[in-house]
């Protein structure tokens, strides 16, 4: 069936849906609809202080999406998640290549965001940017995702510099038993994914492997496939005292990413493995784990591949304990060590230690009030030290209304990629680029202002403020000598950002629930860039990151076993600067766009089966959300369009 014919069947059927007549009575107690838990409870978090809490005592701006969420959403991609959070940017570059930002922060290859799995940083330690497509955890074990949208080097270190995205898996036992997930859609797109857990005595296990593979975008070539495998297996000695082993492994072929208009897109295949061992005795916790990146190259202007080996250890240990009734400590040291292979990328094997030391004091003045401060040390080879405060006052003059007023410093450290650079790409013109030992880390110094409250245990509302000031910004510098381009890294940008956040959500009637949020932002640099000539960055506000953003949702569940999901996402357009190989400057456009995705469910088996139909990007509004590039022998993005996709889920 073509996807004209189908979006039709889909319109009626979410119109059948939403006209149910069916009532919040017909409901039983044990089908209680999760979104009046989400608006009934209010949800606990782990990430905002490296221990648990309610989200109206956080430190920070923070969303939840929740497995319900996920689920009825019908998202096949984290990222594609994340659109609906305010103060998210995401950008697709191709249909394998997307890159998450927070307030103004996002571009290709971006390094301005720490992003964990259960607490395992995942990003890549070479370019310092998050491979989204190369999880080897399947997107229906996600039990929920923290997303925090402010400055948090003080728990987490370098590239937490704009942020924290935490992926939060299923236990064995909310997975306990099988299932079993099938999909197919348009653009050839293949999804399956089989998760089987389980608990004995004390000993709890989970497995899983999937995989997908699909089509371009832009054309009917093949975007490869990537395989997911992992397991988890723990043993509980006694309360609150248990240990942990886990792994995965995430192989890839015909993996396309864009890099920088001078390089172009690149293709690549591999694996990306880990391997993870946790103690935890009361409130001490140790962690220790290892990530391996084995990835083959190909730069699709060079005929010379690259073989790029990466593998990083990391042990950390925390200690959180209370002091009275009203002191709360968490302090904690890591080290970690990143060792990269000789390939064409750098001229020798590296290899890095980085070591840190962080402590946070929670203190609570009467019932009202809370004070939170804390500090991190850390220090790099060739960076030196770098210290990161932060400091928040939470006021809440009524249950359930919180006001919170917030400081923090971050940066991010250069990555392996700007410090050792090694590269000569043949071609008309050559490229010659060369990494900076002498970089300093970006830093960016973070003001904030927030409010959360729900209301009648139906309306929740949440609005945040945000002054931002950036230091040391690490940018290309790009010269032309004939018959080569040369290329390096260098500090040399100061900016400040301000914007904000209005969130809504409204629970109407027990099976029906809606959501809207819209974000602002604006970055301004305070120095003129030497290596452009067409625009004075001076004082110029930036428009490569969209200025304004609208998200708005509506969510049907029944007692019938129909269920509906309506996603409406508005991006405003961007400009950037940009240039050819020859270094003639280009300004390149992408104009605003708007999508409605829409789901529709039917739950059967007692609601051990499902059948699901999802529309992206419903109404077809092709558009690209990275300007393709001007005068280039490739494309640095591909139009997105509409996917459709069947799925069936089963568990027993």
């Amino acid at each position: 069936m073509k996807t004209g014919a189908m979006l039709p069947v889909l319109l009626v059927l979410f119109w059948v849906v939403i006209s149910s007549p069916v009532r919040a009575e017909e409901l039983t107690e044990d089908e209680t609809a999760p979104e009046e838990l989400l608006f009934l409870e209010v949800p606990v978090v782990v990430s905002a202080s490296r221990k648990e809490q309610p989200i109206t005592e956080a430190p920070v701006a923070i969303s939840v999406i929740s497995a319900d969420d996920i689920r009825q959403s019908g998202a096949l991609t984290v990222p594609d998640l994340l659109r609906s959070v305010s103060g998210v940017d995401v950008i697709t570059f191709f249909v394998r290549d997307q890159q998450v930002g927070f307030r103004g922060m996002s571009g290709p290859l971006n390094n301005k965001l720490l992003v964990m799995i259960d607490g395992r940083s995942v990003y890549s330690d070479f370019f310092a940017d998050v491979n989204w497509s190369l999880f080897s955890i399947a997107m229906e074990e996600i039990e929920r995702i923290e997303v925090i949208k402010s400055p948090i080097s003080t728990l987490y270190g370098a590239n937490a510099y704009s942020g924290v995205i935490n992926i939060i898996t299923k236990t064995p036992r909310q997975l306990k038993g099988t299932e079993v997930n099938l999909a197919a859609g348009t653009r050839e797109t293949y999804l399956g994914s089989l998760i089987h857990a389980g608990e004995w005595k004390k000993f709890k296990y989970k497995v899983s492997v999937a995989g997908d593979t699909t089509d371009h975008w832009g054309s009917d070539e093949w975007a490869g496939y990537v395989a997911r495998g992992n397991f988890y297996t723990s043993y509980d000695i006694g309360p609150e005292h248990s240990v942990s082993l886990s792994g995965g492994r995430a192989h890839f072929e015909d993996d396309k990413f864009f890099t920088v208009e001078s390089f172009g897109p690149i293709t690549q295949k591999g694996n990306y493995d880990y391997l993870q061992a946790d103690y935890r005795l009361g409130g001490f916790k140790a962690r220790f784990f290892r990530n391996a990146q084995f990835q083959d190259q190909q730069i699709e202007r060079s005929p010379q591949p690259n073989i790029w080996d990466v593998v990083t250890y990391d042990t950390g240990v925390q200690y959180d304990f209370n002091a009275w009734k009203w002191h709360s400590f968490i302090v904690g040291a890591g080290l970690r060590r990143i060792t990269v292979k000789k390939n064409n990328y750098i001229a020798f094997d590296v290899s890095q230690d980085l070591w840190s030391l962080f402590g946070e004091d929670e203190v609570r003045i009467g019932e009202n009030v809370r004070v939170t401060a804390g500090i991190r040390f850390d220090r790099h080879p060739l960076a030196g030290w770098h210290v990161a405060p932060r400091g928040a006052i939470l006021y809440s003059p009524a249950e359930n209304h919180t006001f919170r007023l917030s400081v923090s410093r971050a940066f991010r450290n250069p990555s392996i990629l700007e410090s050792y650079l090694h590269s000569d790409t043949p071609g008309a013109p050559t490229v010659v680029a060369r990494g900076n030992a002498d970089l300093k880390p970006e830093a960016i110094t973070s003001y904030e202002a927030g409010y959360r409250a729900v209301l009648d245990q139906r309306l929740t509302l949440g609005g945040n403020l945000f002054y931002n000031e950036y230091s040391a910004l690490i940018i290309g510098a790009t010269t032309v000598a004939p018959p080569n381009i040369f290329t390096t890294f260098i500090n040399a940008i100061n900016a400040r950002g301000v914007g904000g956040e209005i969130e809504i959500g409204y629970l109407a009637t027990d099976w029906l629930s809606l959501f809207a949020n819209y974000s602002y932002q604006r970055t301004t640099d305070l120095d003129d860039n030497p290596y452009t000539v067409t625009v004075n960055e001076e004082g110029r506000t930036r428009h490569e990151v969209p200025e304004h953003k609208v998200n708005l949702g509506v969510r049907g569940k029944f007692g019938n076993g129909w269920s509906g999901n309506l996603l409406l996402h508005w991006v405003d357009g961007t400009e950037r600067l940009i240039k050819d190989l020859a270094s003639n400057e280009y300004i390149a456009r992408v104009r605003p766009y708007t999508t409605v995705d829409g789901r529709v469910g039917y739950a059967f088996l007692k609601g051990d089966a499902e059948a699901s139909l999802a529309v992206f990007n419903m109404f077809n509004d092709r558009h690209y959300e990275y300007s393709p590039g001007i005068n280039l022998p490739d494309s640095s993005s591909e139009k997105v369009g509409r996917k459709v996709i069947l799925k069936l889920s089963l568990r027993f």
